[in-house]
């Protein structure tokens, strides 16, 4: 007989952090990156962010980084990342070995809803200041897994809000060609805006106020 399908991942909780894991603002360096990057107290809180001098997490070594912890519906851990507060930092972001990709706490979004989605949990805090956007995940990176690509389809409408560059051309495209559900794109229309990430920071306004003075071009469906 015709060989099994292999099966998705599962969500399953195998992460341990051992180390000094504080309240993000209980660093001032922390504070001062959030402050930077426009990211508000509201989803700095809501996103449950942590802050860390000194830490490992399944192998890996996390130093005086921002946390973001990932969690599945059953609220065990799933995935963490490790976010470069400190410029001199090499890596950008570190993330755990041996984790499966997900959508951004998908079990508590309406999927009855259009569901807007970023590259990164950066931008996503940046988004969900605004409240339009409050139905909203990441999908971290545009390396989409198959069992990422099995929750967006549980979604009636996905739409990506893709980067400025040409990872966000690709992303356009492999979205495109692999949902089934109804898939648009939003896109940001200055062009010297790289992502979310970047609209309170090179636009010097809030993402609402960007939003509502026009500055997302229209959704576009792109049809099968």
């Amino acid at each position: 007989p015709p060989a099994a399908a292999a099966a998705l991942p599962v969500e399953k909780s195998s992460l341990i952090v051992k180390g000094l894991v504080q309240e993000y603002y209980q660093s001032s360096e922390a504070l001062e990156y959030l402050q930077k990057r426009g990211i508000e107290k509201r989803e700095a809180s809501s996103m449950k962010m942590k802050y860390t001098p000194e830490a490992y997490c399944n192998g890996v070594f996390l130093s005086k980084r921002l946390l973001i912890p990932i969690y599945n519906e059953l609220g065990k851990l799933i995935n963490i990342e490790g976010r470069r507060i400190i410029d001199s930092q090499k890596a950008k972001v570190l993330y755990p070995r041996e984790i499966v990709k997900t959508i951004y706490e998908h079990y508590l979004l309406n999927k009855q809803e259009p569901l807007y989605i970023v590259e990164g949990l950066m931008d996503l805090a940046v988004l969900r200041s605004d409240d339009f956007f409050k139905n909203s995940s990441c999908i971290f990176g545009v390396e989409v897994t198959e069992y990422q690509i099995s929750l967006l389809n549980q979604f009636k409408e996905v739409i990506l809000i893709p980067d400025n560059d040409d990872a966000g051309v690709f992303s356009i495209e492999d979205l495109r060609k692999r949902l089934k559900t109804k898939f648009s794109v939003l896109k940001i229309a200055p062009h010297f805006i790289k992502d979310v990430g970047d609209i309170p920071v090179k636009f010097r306004s809030s993402v609402k106020e960007f939003r509502e003075a026009g500055n997302f071009t229209s959704s576009l469906t792109l049809t099968k």
